[in-house]
């Protein structure tokens, strides 16, 4: 039996390439991925159904393919008849909720729709269900924000100290402290691009982290633990983050630097100047490695596919 993905096309033109990386880490693990754009481009979902016989099917974030989502780029990639999935008890059905700090009625929604077994999260659970009470009826399984260990961006011989980086909003209220008082906390800002399906950047930033010996990569403002932090780690920056400490990021906690979420400017600027101090190549060039190893779309991809399925085989026994 297969198991599907009914993905975005899109995101291969997203500004970031993340939710790519889902797919195409799922892929890699043996999933298959359909809609416009796949094979023969079919959307309609009882069509996919029929013809593929799934014993699992993850749904990509339903905002970014909705046609009445404003965040969807593109109208026409958007699935028929969805709510054919919640029909099917025999299938184990997944929904991808990102961000889950926000829109959640309409994530609640996307569950019900397609009576979904479980949900797929980049974040903690301590950060994620507070948040989104309703998601204590499903079970929720954590992937990671993930890189692309065949990058190659080369080291600069020298760095320059530190940097911000990020979209500067109230979600983000550290990251807007420092990048607003960027003077006194001495840190050079790298401007957000803007959500868009322009074409991917990501290569474009992560040579402009490698550049710096520090990057002030926050979490947001619920605790989540962006990609930001992950990337300042395998282009050999040591990421200053207000990330909570439950959140324990596997094989590169220790490449981390924490602040407190109230932080004053002047413990943000110590924990700049500790971090600065502390920079050592070979340190820095190990946690890299490690990062790449771990965070690997297709690592990540197949970590996933294995926690899918074993939370199939538990729903199996317990039924």
């Amino acid at each position: 039996m297969s198991k599907l993905v009914l993905a975005n096309i899109d995101y291969r033109r997203h500004m970031t390439d993340e939710g790519e990386q889902l797919q195409a880490g799922l892929e890699a693990a043996g999933w298959i991925l359909v809609g416009a754009g796949y094979g023969d481009g079919c959307r309609d979902v009882p069509t996919l159904l029929d013809r593929h016989r799934p014993e699992a099917v993850l749904v990509a974030d339903r905002r970014d393919w909705d046609p009445a989502s404003p965040g969807s780029f593109r109208k026409d990639i958007g699935f028929t008849d969805l709510s054919e999935l919640a029909r099917h008890v025999e299938i184990f059905k997944l929904c991808v909720v990102k961000d889950a700090g926000g829109m959640q009625d309409y994530h609640r929604r996307f569950c019900e729709d397609i009576g979904a077994d479980a949900i797929v999260t980049y974040y903690h659970d301590q950060s994620v269900r507070p948040l989104n009470p309703w998601m204590f009826r499903y079970e929720t399984i954590r992937t990671y924000h993930s890189v692309d260990a065949t990058l190659e961006i080369e080291w600069p011989p020298q760095r320059k100290s530190a940097a911000v980086s990020g979209a500067i909003s109230d979600a983000y209220p550290l990251r807007r402290a420092v990048a607003l008082n960027r003077k006194t906390v001495r840190v050079d800002v790298i401007n957000h691009p803007g959500y868009s399906n322009r074409g991917c950047v990501t290569p474009k930033y992560l040579n402009y982290l490698s550049q710096y010996r520090v990057h002030v990569a926050t979490a947001s403002r619920f605790g989540f633990a962006l990609r930001k932090i992950i990337e300042s780690v395998m282009m050999g920056t040591i990421p200053v983050t207000n990330l909570p400490a439950y959140d324990e990021l596997p094989m590169i906690d220790g490449a981390l630097v924490r602040i407190s979420n109230n932080a004053t400017l002047n413990e943000i600027q110590a924990a700049i100047e500790y971090a600065d101090r502390a920079w050592n190549i070979e340190e820095r060039a190990n946690y890299a490695a490690l990062a790449r190893a771990f965070y690997d779309f297709r690592a990540t991809g197949k970590a996933l596919d294995a926690a899918i399925a074993a939370a199939a085989a538990a729903r199996r026994v317990s039924a």
